[in-house]
């Protein structure tokens, strides 16, 4: 179980307000990026995946456009690529949260690398692996509930080694955190109106690897809201968890 600490965080813990979009644009097309690539990652890494059939829902969850892309954001003093959150941890913070049917991962990912060389952002790479791995299983977990599991091993392969967006943007956002990394845990939602519920407080994984600030939607026509989202709660730690920055 993930054990809760900290304080309640004030608007650090809800989806943030919405923000001007940027001139930064996603090649959306980029969700086919090769099979090839995709199967060799399936293979090296695996999958794990689980699903249970509820009431059927009218959405066709074969298609990306059915999936809400979204994220924990949450801060670390190891490196993100050594990060390997267990299946159990993850299917905690989900449940705590209301979500009862997702594509997951145990990778934590500096927000600068959730965007490859090739355009693909994360959450279309999650998808597009599922895709890929088993594509009846989507419906299964669209009418949920159910979880497919997306290795960290993949995702660090896939993702975490690029930086594609434009450089101007990423240094007007201040990403730091004395000792820390800031990282994100993706993860994708079907779009089929179950409501999630809000954090209160932080929540710090037992063995103290990360320690999660909140979770939000990414907005693939503003994707820089992401990089504001992370930024603050860079200053809300600062300002409101001083004890987490002590030496």
């Amino acid at each position: 179980m993930l054990a809760a600490i900290g304080q309640a965080s004030r608007s650090s813990f809800s989806k943030f307000d919405k923000y001007m979009p940027g001139q930064f644009v996603i090649k959306r097309l980029a969700l086919l990026f090769t099979l090839a690539f995709i199967s060799g990652l399936t293979q090296a890494a695996g999958m794990d995946t689980h699903s249970q059939r509820e009431h059927s829902q009218p959405t066709n969850f074969s298609s990306a456009t059915a999936w809400r892309g979204m994220y924990f954001i949450a801060v670390t003093k190891k490196k993100p690529g050594e990060i390997d959150l267990s299946q159990e941890l993850m299917s905690g913070l989900l449940s705590s949260i209301n979500a009862r049917s997702a594509i997951y991962t145990g990778a934590a990912i500096e927000p600068q690398y959730l965007i490859n060389a090739k355009g693909t952002t994360a959450w279309i790479g999650m998808w597009a692996f599922i895709t890929h791995a088993n594509p009846e299983l989507l419906k299964s977990l669209g009418n949920g509930p159910g979880l497919a599991w997306v290795t960290p091993a993949w995702m660090n392969k896939a993702f975490g080694n690029h930086i594609n967006w434009p450089e101007k943007m990423l240094r007007s956002h201040k990403l730091e955190l004395r000792d820390y990394k800031l990282v994100a845990i993706p993860f994708l939602l079907p779009n089929n109106g179950l409501a999630l519920k809000n954090m209160t407080q932080s929540i710090k994984a037992p063995d103290g690897s990360v320690e999660v600030f909140g979770f939000h939607e990414f907005d693939e026509t503003n994707p820089e809201a992401l990089l504001v989202a992370h930024e603050r709660v860079a200053r809300f730690i600062e300002k409101e968890r001083p004890d987490l920055l002590k030496p």
